[in-house]
């Protein structure tokens, strides 16, 4: 088991830089925050299911704007 033992904590690290990093990649090419991604590819963009894909790009402007502000 994983669960709370170091190389759990380590995997879960990973998992959390490569999603945080398919994010960056998606927003930086369309300006939007997606719902789904293709776990397999840094950057690619998940689709099907019931409904269309929704964006929300909220997350991703206020870090930007946030880098853009005069120190």
């Amino acid at each position: 088991m994983l669960y709370g033992s170091n190389e759990g904590k380590a995997l879960a690290k990973v998992i959390a830089q490569r999603w945080i990093e398919t994010n960056f990649v998606v927003y930086s090419e369309t300006s939007h925050m997606l719902e789904k991604y293709d776990a397999t590819v840094c950057g690619g963009t998940g689709g099907g299911g019931e409904y269309q894909l929704q964006v929300n790009a909220f997350p991703f402007m206020m870090i930007d704007s946030a880098f853009k502000m005069p120190v």
